[in-house]
């Protein structure tokens, strides 16, 4: 078990409320500064693209009980009828939010449009 602070932010552009979790150790407020900036701006560059028209914070545990954080992203199903607005929505691991950024962001959203049977625009 480790120290650790919990950060909380909000997207600029989108408002998306966030939390991350990092080391005490070694923490400063610009340190904090800017890990909130980056996954803020992962989040609204995700939604500015339009691979996602939504996006949460969401707590779940895991198998040993933990508390773990996602991103919830809620994206569009293209669909032949014009009347049709289907939407769904996956889970991506904050540290992956961290990791990869936008880019790991857009293909677990495009990865889970393609196992429901759907095709990106």
């Amino acid at each position: 078990m480790i120290d650790a602070v919990t950060l909380g932010g909000v997207s600029t552009d989108h408002d998306v409320y966030f939390e991350r979790v990092v080391p005490h150790a070694g923490f400063t407020v610009a340190h904090g500064r800017e890990v909130v900036a980056a996954i803020g701006a992962t989040i609204d560059e995700v939604l500015n693209a339009g691979t996602a028209i939504g996006a949460a914070f969401v707590q779940d545990t895991d198998e040993a009980g933990l508390l773990k954080n996602y991103m919830e992203w809620f994206f569009r199903i293209p669909s032949p009828d014009p009347d049709a607005l289907l939407t769904s929505s996956v889970l991506e691991p904050m540290q992956l939010v961290v990791d990869q950024g936008v880019a790991g962001a857009q293909n677990t959203i495009v990865d889970e449009l393609r196992a429901l049977g759907g095709s990106p625009n």
